[in-house]
């Protein structure tokens, strides 16, 4: 147990360069996704009308 403590002490190496591009890149598209599902989800679809005889309708 206390060898996994002592393990759990040691100093993280930092992100290389090639780690922060990937997880810039696919926290991006995450987020991208994310705002189109939404923008998709709450906008309101284009209806058309029907054209009715005399004039009628909205």
């Amino acid at each position: 147990m206390l060898a996994i403590l002592q393990e759990g002490q040691r100093q993280a190496e930092p992100l290389s360069t090639g780690g922060w591009i990937m997880m810039i890149l696919s926290i991006g598209a995450v987020t991208a996704l994310v705002i189109y599902c939404y923008k998709r989800i709450l906008s309101h679809p284009e209806q058309k009308e029907p054209d009715l005889p005399g004039g009628l309708g909205p």
